[in-house]
């Protein structure tokens, strides 16, 4: 069994310019239960992708950050449990899991490749 709690980095208010520590908040919330179909991926790499100062500060046309919800991002992760017969675990995986340790993930998850990997390897 693994743990019951996870680290979530949260919007605690819109950033004015260029954004500081305290734009940000970390809490512990419950890690949820996996349900059939989904992987639970364990975060190694986040991407703070430029984009993200318009989400942020709610300018972005698609997308839009509410104050006290999960900073959104792509990350790198290993699978760490899956109910999907396609991924494993131990499955290095690109997905859209926001700022948190452990992210459920279903469709739009991609394998990491070994190019990435490469890339990132003199920092596993």
């Amino acid at each position: 069994m693994g743990p019951e709690k996870q680290r979530v980095v949260t919007l605690a208010r819109v950033p004015t310019g260029q954004p500081v520590l305290t734009d940000f908040a970390i809490s512990s919330v419950p890690i949820a239960e996996l349900a059939y179909g989904f992987v639970r991926v364990q975060a190694q790499y986040f991407s703070p992708d430029p984009y993200l100062r318009g989400v942020l500060s709610g300018r972005h046309l698609l997308h839009r950050c509410e104050i006290g919800s999960t900073v959104p991002s792509f990350m790198v992760g290993v699978v760490v449990e899956s109910r999907d017969a396609d991924y494993a675990q131990g499955d290095w995986v690109v997905g859209e899991g926001g700022w948190q340790e452990f992210a459920l993930l279903q469709n739009r998850l991609r394998r990491a490749g070994h190019a990435l990997l490469d890339c990132l390897g003199g920092h596993l």
